[in-house]
């Protein structure tokens, strides 16, 4: 059987381990209470998602990990649940400390419910709101169940598989777009705005509608720091599979993904050129990477933009260029179709 730890780094594995041995305490000690508390069978998701699943978790990055429960009774009383839960997440936080990470993330806190996760309804509240929309539905789209092994106590919950998983994000994903549908018919300017981000280009010049994108992040990377110009990278490619092939090609980490756009549209190329194309694009990557570890070590250059990190010799003149490039290919293939 093949481990399903292999070929990570040992940060991403002691973090992996920390948090299914958090996770699974929780749910064993607290069998009854769940039990108590539905009488439907509930579905746990466990999940990780950012860093850990990109392949850039690094000293200093949050662990974002997430709780999400479905089929539950909707008018349940979550109270002494979200209450143990949030002690044993505050223990697993100082764990990931002790690490070398900056902890849990967030929404790692408590317990969300599968059907409020992406907050549609104070969405149209403000720009700001969308925004915070599209970042849970990327979260959403790419991440992954976290693993608490097979010796696990049974329970009257249910803990969920990959296949429920793809459905969860199915559902959710269906939902954004019904709710998209429905602000379009009298949508203030910022949604429109947000729009024109979302259109990808298709076969027949066709659009869709993905994750709120920021393309002028990509057009100037040097103004922003390596964590913005990562995350837009990180939401374009996602759109970009989602456009061509669907949710279940959102999956694995932030270079195999990258490696999935590049062969879906550079078909035509001979092997030996795609694969100059992705080398030079994981040696962005893996500057973004080393960025992140080098602001772990000296806050200084924390918060800082590629043009401050570039001038002070953070970033190698080769990894500039293949960071740049890869944000004019992938704003090239979202730019609207003329």
């Amino acid at each position: 059987m093949n481990d399903p730890l292999s070929g990570q780094s040992a940060l991403d594995k002691s973090a992996l381990v920390l948090s299914a041995v958090a996770i699974a305490d929780w749910l064993r000690e607290n069998r009854g209470l769940i039990d108590a508390t539905f009488q439907r069978r509930p579905l746990f998701f466990p999940v990780v998602g950012g860093g850990l699943v990109d392949g850039l978790l690094a000293k200093g990055s949050d662990l974002d990990l997430c709780m999400i429960l479905d089929r539950g009774d909707p008018q349940a009383d979550l109270d002494d649940l979200q209450s143990s839960y949030s002690i044993s997440m505050h223990d697993l936080h100082d764990q990931l400390r002790k690490l070398g990470l900056r902890g849990l993330c967030r929404i790692g806190r408590r317990i969300h419910r599968a059907d409020e996760f992406l907050g549609l309804d104070r969405c149209m509240e403000s720009r700001a709101g969308f925004m915070r929309t599209g970042v849970a539905l990327n979260y959403i789209l790419s991440c992954r169940l976290l693993d608490l092994g097979r010796d696990q106590t049974p329970l009257r919950a249910r803990l969920a598989t990959r296949s429920d998983l793809l459905q969860l994000k199915k559902r959710i994903y269906d939902r954004y777009r019904e709710a998209l549908a429905y602000w379009s018919r009298d949508q203030p300017q910022w949604i429109q705005l947000c729009h024109s981000a979302l259109r990808v280009r298709q076969s027949g010049g066709t659009g869709f509608a993905g994750v709120p994108m920021l393309p002028y992040l990509l057009s100037r990377p040097g103004s922003y720091t390596p964590h913005r110009v990562k995350v837009q990278i990180q939401v374009t490619v996602n759109n970009l599979l989602l456009a061509r092939h669907g949710i279940h090609a959102v999956r694995g980490s932030l270079d195999e993904r990258i490696s999935k756009v590049v062969d879906s549209v550079e078909g035509t190329l001979d092997e030996k050129r795609r694969r100059e194309m992705k080398g030079r694009f994981c040696t962005a990557t893996g500057a973004i990477r080393q960025l992140k570890e080098m602001a772990w070590a000296d806050r200084t250059l924390h918060q800082k933009s590629f043009h401050y990190l570039v001038g002070k010799g953070c970033v190698g003149e080769v990894q500039w260029q293949c960071l740049k490039e890869l944000c004019r290919y992938l704003l090239d293939l979202v730019s609207p179709t003329q």
